[in-house]
C-alpha cells in the first residue's frame, strides 16, 4: 500500500485553486447561508430546553445559533480576507458551542 505523501492532496489541483480564487464570494455565501441557519435555530427550540434549566437550558435555547452565528462571522471574514487567526478562532468558537449544544442535549 501507498503511504500519503505530505504534499499529496484529496482535491485535484483544479478545485484547490478555483477555491482559492473564489474565496471571497464562498466566504460571503457560507456566510449567508449561515446567517440564515442562525435565524432558523432561533425560531425552532428543541423541546429539551423547556425540560432543563441553568445552563443546560442556555446551551440547548441558544448553543446552536450562536454556533451558526459564529460560522457566519467566520464566512464573513473570509468574505473580508481577514487574518487567517480571527478566521480561526470564529470556527473554533463554533465548535465549542456546538460540543457545548450536543452535549447538553444529551445529558
Amino acid at each position: 500500500m501507498q503511504k500519503l505523501r505530505r504534499d499529496d492532496d484529496a482535491w485535484s489541483p483544479g478545485l484547490k485553486e478555483w477555491a482559492r480564487n473564489e474565496r471571497r464570494p464562498l466566504g460571503l455565501l457560507g456566510a449567508v447561508a449561515a446567517t440564515g441557519m442562525a435565524g432558523l435555530w432561533i425560531a425552532v427550540v428543541p423541546d429539551k430546553a423547556a425540560e432543563t434549566s441553568g445552563l443546560q437550558e442556555l446551551a440547548i435555547r441558544w448553543g446552536h445559533p450562536a454556533c451558526w452565528a459564529l460560522l457566519a462571522l467566520a464566512g464573513f471574514l473570509v468574505s473580508l480576507d481577514a487574518p487567517k487567526r480571527l478566521r480561526d478562532i470564529a470556527a473554533v468558537a463554533a465548535a465549542v458551542l456546538y460540543a457545548a449544544f450536543l452535549t447538553a442535549l444529551l445529558l
